[in-house]
């Protein structure tokens, strides 16, 4: 049985600066949490399995994200943001935008690890140090048009 604790930390102290985000404190064995909810929006022609000259191995929430992190890491934003949802790649650009360089490099530096994933959904997770204490960041996926798109993290 997991057990954890449900905190609002301000994303500004980690280097973003818009909305708050849930963090998870595992305290005890970890266990998949429950997966996303569906969002309409998000979920356009959902049933394709690729884009059109994507490999279908780089068409996983894994590839998505390690091309974001590589593309924000190399200074080219607008890239990066191409890997988020419709829904949520403007937030995620200015937000992106009104960073420093080393600030991005930081919040940026991690592998994310399976949780839930399904057909048109996927959570995955990323852990870091935050005040002396590991949290858990979780980080959404939804597919769109048949590509897995970051949602939120």
């Amino acid at each position: 049985m997991i057990q954890h604790r449900l905190i609002h930390y301000p994303l500004s102290r980690i280097g973003f600066e818009f909305s708050t985000v849930c963090m998870v404190f595992l305290i005890s064995c970890a266990q998949a949490p429950n997966p996303p909810k569906e969002r309409g929006a998000s979920l356009r022609n959902s049933n394709a399995s690729s884009a059109p000259g994507l490999p279908r191995e780089n068409n996983t929430p894994e590839a998505v994200w390690n091309a974001m992190r590589a593309n924000l890491l190399s200074g080219r934003i607008d890239e990066a943001v191409q890997h988020f949802s419709a829904d949520s790649a403007e937030e995620y650009r200015q937000s992106f935008k009104a960073m420093r360089k080393d600030e991005i490099a930081a919040t940026m530096n991690k592998t994310i690890k399976k949780a839930v994933i399904e057909e048109n959904t996927a959570q995955y997770y990323f852990e870091d140090l935050v005040g002396g204490v590991v949290v858990t960041f979780p980080v959404e996926f939804v597919k769109e048009n048949g590509v897995w798109k970051i949602l939120e993290f």
